[in-house]
């Protein structure tokens, strides 16, 4: 998978993987460039049928994108490169812009990379399930928990906060928990085009 073009910004950082471009382009650019090398982001310009991504220290050349792919470091105690490693780009960079927005209100506590191999042995099952790669993010106040499944690279959340903590531990004291005050409901299937619900 290529660099993410819309999230490339100046200082950013981009590895050289040799590949793709047009005819001859990938071979004009291992003349300046070191395939497996990394290299910082000045700007990106987004044309029609094609992109340049131009970087520090070559001036006004630009090469073409699909021939970068993604770095990812370390931020925050966050090790995106392990996710990036574990899952795709797509998905790291899910996490991280998802880890931006909670940490711009709450401040990171901790996050666990973890893969779920179901207790399956490769050694002893033929037809194993792909392993999920689990990431915890805890956070003051809530647990995010984001999911990827290795064999069909989909992914999803869900976040488990005090509140719902706190209802779960009352219930099961045989206390009553205190209401949650906010409420929210899935759309309604049967709403018409205009808008207005069916009678």
């Amino acid at each position: 998978m290529s660099m993410d073009i819309f999230k490339a910004k100046k200082g950013s950082k981009v590895r050289f993987t040799g590949l793709g471009g047009w005819d001859g382009e990938a071979e004009l650019a291992a003349k300046k460039l070191k395939i497996g090398a990394e290299y910082i982001v000045d700007h990106v310009a987004i044309y029609q049928s094609s992109t340049d991504v131009y970087l520090e220290g070559f001036g006004d050349y630009g090469f073409n994108s699909v021939m970068f792919e993604d770095v990812f470091e370390s931020k925050d105690g966050v090790e995106y490169g392990k996710i990036r490693d574990l899952t795709n780009a797509e998905f790291t960079h899910y996490v991280m812009d998802k880890i931006e927005n909670i940490t711009k209100f709450r401040e990171l506590e901790r996050v666990i990379i973890s893969t779920d191999d179901f207790g399956y042995d490769p050694e002893e099952c033929e037809d194993v399930d792909s392993p999920t790669i689990v990431i915890d993010v805890k956070v003051r106040g809530a647990l995010w928990t984001f999911w990827f499944d290795t064999g069909e690279g989909k992914f999803n959340y869900d976040v488990l906060n005090d509140c719902r903590v706190n209802r779960y531990m009352a219930i099961k004291e045989g206390r009553q928990p205190e209401l949650p005050g906010l409420y929210s409901y899935p759309p309604d299937e049967r709403l018409t085009e205009e808008g207005k619900a069916e009678q």
